[in-house]
C-alpha cells in the first residue's frame, strides 16, 4: 500500500505525518535524528516523501530559481555555500541524503502551500503567494485553526484525525503529505530547475 509522507524539518528535529488513501487515520511521530526517522517509517519505493527543506546548497553565486519565482528570501533563502547554511537546512540535507536513493522525494514549502490553496484567484502570481494574509500567521491560534480547516476541506475522510492535531509542525507535515499524494496523480506544479531543485505545490 502506497503511503504519502510529509516531514517538517527543524534543527535536529523532524516532525512526520503519513497516511494512505485507504485509511481514515493518520500516523505521526517526532525524531531528533534522521536515522531514527528512517528506521521507524521505513520508506519504500512505493512511498512518496515530501520534505520541508531544500536538498542541498544553491549553485555558486546564484539565487535558487524556485525561491526567486516564489518570492522566498531571508531566513528561508538557501545559501550557495555550506558554511552559510542554517542548522535546520543542514538537518534537511541529512534527511535528503538518507531518503532520495530509497524512494521518491519532493521539496515543499507548507506556508506557501496553505496560502496558495486559500487564495485561488492568485494562481498566476506565485511571487505574491507568500505575502497573502490568509491564512493568518501560524504563530497565532487563529492561523493554526485556519490551517486545520483547510486540511479538513481537502482531506474530508480524515477530518476527525485532523481535528486532533494541534501542533503546527504536524499541520505543516500533513500539508506536505497531501502534496505527496497529489504527486501520485500528477495534480501538482513545480517551480525551479534540476540544478538547484524544484519546489512542489498541489493544484
Amino acid at each position: 500500500m502506497n503511503r504519502y509522507i510529509g516531514i517538517n524539518v527543524g534543527e535536529n528535529k523532524y516532525f512526520a505525518v503519513w497516511y494512505s488513501k485507504a485509511d481514515k487515520t493518520l500516523e505521526k511521530m517526532f525524531c531528533d535524528n534522521c536515522n531514527s526517522l528512517e528506521l521507524y517509517i521505513k520508506p519504500t519505493k512505493q512511498d512518496i516523501v515530501a520534505i520541508d527543506a531544500p536538498p542541498r546548497p544553491g549553485s555558486s553565486g546564484n539565487r535558487r530559481e524556485a525561491e526567486r519565482v516564489l518570492g522566498i528570501g531571508g531566513y528561508y533563502a538557501t545559501p550557495d555555500k555550506i558554511g552559510k547554511v542554517k542548522p535546520w537546512m543542514l538537518s534537511g540535507f541529512d534527511l535528503w541524503e538518507k531518503l532520495e536513493n530509497i524512494t521518491r522525494v519532493i521539496e515543499v514549502h507548507p506556508t506557501i502551500i496553505f496560502k496558495r490553496l486559500e487564495n485561488p484567484k492568485m494562481i498566476l502570481f506565485p511571487n505574491r503567494w507568500i505575502g497573502m494574509r490568509s491564512p493568518k500567521t501560524k504563530r497565532e491560534k487563529a492561523g493554526r485553526i485556519q490551517r486545520r480547516d483547510i486540511l479538513k476541506r481537502i482531506l474530508p475522510g480524515k477530518a476527525a484525525a485532523i481535528e486532533e492535531i494541534k501542533k503546527i509542525d504536524y499541520l505543516d507535515a500533513l500539508i506536505a503529505a497531501y502534496t505527496a499524494e497529489q504527486v501520485s496523480t500528477g495534480n501538482v506544479d513545480y517551480y525551479g530547475n534540476k540544478v538547484d531543485g524544484k519546489i512542489c505545490f498541489p493544484k
